[in-house]
């Protein structure tokens, strides 16, 4: 019998092996973004603000709909757990119905953008890019979503391989496409910045039929048999998925909406600020890859263990994750630390938002350990199919602590020292931790409970 070193390890690296494709597939999935940013920057930069205006209402419907099919890695994974193929594929087969009925919201929504645009007071030059750049997208939607019931597929198998190379793929293809859209070589018609979503489309709808063929054709699926055998559609399936996966969806949209929202808060401190505050956020966000990577690991160990009857060793796994998530953050706090001035550097030769997005950079590093175990906390507890009160717990201390402390700060509300973008950063930190300590006492009570069931 193994030591519980030896166990440790084991699980350790299982956990790993899982989320280092993960990771891969999130950098390259970044990297698009950022290829779209400066390709559009270099044509002009009312393309630019086109394309970062239009992205400000495509990322939160991508991330939404990425939260809600977690349900279906879930799911799955307690399945393969189980050993039991045949509850896989139904489940999976659910989640592709699923993604055709929701397929009109999200499409209505982008083709219809001009009116939302024109709400936020963007109906000029800049507004007509980004409505074009959306309604572009509108026609990736079907794509994106079922794309993403696959991707949950194989996450839920433990093999997150084929994602990571899709990915890489997508990212290469990515530049060559944006070329030939935004400057209109080759015979097409000059799109600028709007190519760019032209580029997505095309690469999302290559990604779903590619990753439909891996599915269908691999080895590692043919236990499954995703396209053989279909199912009908369950009404008690989908609402099993929707159940699951609609406070997951709701918990990614607040995490997403936070940080969107301290830069509307601090529009009237001025251009630097903004500047400033949207390097650290960009910063940050890269360096949340690797827990997020982690977070989707957990789900995933601990369902498989979940379904097989192994509740000591999900309690185990969610353990040995936690443990990863306090080690890992000491290199982003090194990098944030030691490295703060010369990445502020590589994003503008302005030195009045360079140091202001130093000192930001610094304050983002109060909160790595926080944010790595919120977001650890989050996977495992998606493993034992709790997402309804981490959804309230989250809300609460994103919401109702982090924002409105970030404000009372920023602007010396409620009699307190007004202390500019740094009051908001504090917020975050404040908000973030008590998001960690709420969902690691929930995971307590969770697995606990697992343990005497």
């Amino acid at each position: 019998m193994p030591s519980t070193s030896s166990k440790r390890v084991i699980e350790q690296r299982q956990l790993l092996q899982i989320a280092w494709p993960i990771l891969v597939s999130q950098l390259a999935q970044v990297g698009i973004s950022v290829t779209d940013t400066v390709m559009a920057g270099h044509y002009s930069a009312v393309d630019l603000a086109g394309v970062a205006l239009g992205a400000s209402i495509w990322i939160p419907i991508y991330v939404s709909f990425a939260g809600l099919l977690i349900s279906n890695t879930t799911l799955v994974a307690h399945a393969v757990g189980a050993g039991d193929s045949r509850h896989a594929r139904g489940t999976a087969q659910q989640a592709l119905y699923l993604s055709l009925l929701l397929c009109p919201l999200p499409f209505a929504l982008l083709w219809n953008a001009d009116y939302l645009l024109a709400l936020l007071g963007s109906s000029g030059e800049v507004g007509a890019v980004a409505d074009h750049y959306l309604d572009a997208l509108a026609f990736a939607v079907p794509a994106m979503i079922w794309y993403l019931c696959l991707r949950g597929v194989a996450e839920g198998h433990g093999f997150t391989r084929p994602v990571m190379v899709i990915s890489l793929a997508a990212l290469l293809l990515n530049i060559p496409l944006n070329q030939l859209f935004i400057h209109g070589e080759l015979g097409l018609p000059e799109l600028g910045g709007a190519g760019c979503a032209y580029a997505t489309t095309i690469l999302l709808w290559l990604q779903a039929a590619v990753l439909s063929l891996v599915v269908h054709r691999h080895q590692r699926f043919a236990q499954l048999r995703l396209f053989r055998h279909w199912s009908r559609p369950s009404a008690a399936g989908i609402r099993a998925l929707l159940a699951l996966g609609v406070p997951i969806s709701l918990t990614s949209f607040a995490e997403t909406s936070l940080f969107s929202a301290t830069t509307l808060l601090l529009a009237p401190l001025g251009a630097t600020v903004i500047a400033a505050n949207q390097i650290a956020i960009n910063t940050s966000a890269l360096l949340f890859m690797v827990p997020f990577s982690i977070s989707v690991a957990t789900t995933v160990r601990v369902g498989q263990h979940l379904g097989a009857g192994r509740e000591h060793q999900a309690r185990f796994a969610a353990l040995q994750a936690l443990k990863l998530c306090l080690v890992i953050p000491l290199l982003a706090l090194a990098i944030l630390v030691f490295g703060g001035p010369t990445i502020a550097s590589w994003y503008t030769l302005d030195t009045a938002v360079s140091s202001l997005a130093a000192s930001l950079l610094l304050l983002a590093a109060l909160y790595q350990f926080s944010d790595a175990l919120q977001a650890c906390s989050l996977g495992a507890l998606r493993g034992y199919r709790d997402t309804r009160i981490p959804f309230y717990l989250t809300l609460f201390a994103y919401w109702g602590v982090a924002v409105p402390v970030g404000y009372s700060l920023t602007y010396g509300h409620l009699g307190l020292e007004p202390r500019g973008v740094s009051g908001m950063w504090m917020g975050l930190i404040i908000g973030l931790t008590l998001a960690a300590v709420l969902l690691l006492s929930r995971l307590q009570w969770i697995s606990r409970r697992h343990l005497v069931a």
